[in-house]
């Protein structure tokens, strides 16, 4: 069982009907990259607003992985890694805004809901350290809140939403930022390569 089995209808059976008219779309193809987001819901009004859904629907043990923050360790030592749930989310909303032709002229944020775990201290700190809340199974007032607050009221239809997924083409945005920083981003290629044993011949 997985995230459209249970995760999904576990994340659209507490959303209350105020958010019914709330368009939404499903696994959304970043800009840059193969990924896809869960769920993108759209709200607001005059100000337009996005919220970037990423679902879990992980058991037993989540830890850190004390190599890379941006990492957790599901199943204890020796378990698998997967990207930290919040670095993930706030990835997404990073490269829709930054990246995105009609997602920069948006305010977005971004949440992840997961969905199969109570809430203890220890999950609460390992969530933490990113701009993007993380919300477990016993959380769902709080999630529900949350999303309400920011997308209501809202007067966004599933033009917007058909609009939004189909005007897909990377912004000028990234093509200003490699012209601007290109010296920076060799530099730190060619440090990177020399690091590693690579180092340029002449």
């Amino acid at each position: 069982m997985g995230i459209w089995s249970v995760s999904l209808p576990a994340f659209v059976h507490v959303l209350p009907r105020s958010l019914d008219p709330i368009p939404v779309m499903l696994e959304l193809r970043m800009p840059i990259g193969n990924e896809r987001a869960d769920l993108v819901l759209l709200g607001g009004q005059s100000e337009h607003r996005v919220v970037v859904v990423e679902l879990k629907h992980w058991a037993g043990t989540v830890q850190s992985y004390d190599i890379s923050p941006n990492l957790v360790r599901l199943g204890g030592d020796g378990g698998i890694l997967r990207p930290h749930p919040a670095y993930q989310a706030a990835g997404y909303v990073g490269k829709l805004s930054h990246y995105h032709s009609v997602g920069k002229d948006c305010e977005i944020r971004s949440v992840s809901f997961l969905d199969n775990l109570n809430a203890s201290t220890a999950l609460r700190e390992l969530m933490q350290g990113y701009d993007s809340p993380v919300f477990f199974r016993d959380d769902v007032n709080s999630l529900v809140e949350y999303v309400s607050a920011f997308l209501l009221p809202s007067t966004r239809s599933l033009e917007d939403a058909e609009r939004f997924a189909r005007e897909y083409t990377v912004s000028a945005r990234l093509v200003e930022f490699v012209r601007v920083n290109q010296r920076a981003i060799k530099d730190r290629i060619y440090a990177q390569l020399a690091a590693e044993g690579f180092s340029l011949l002449r």
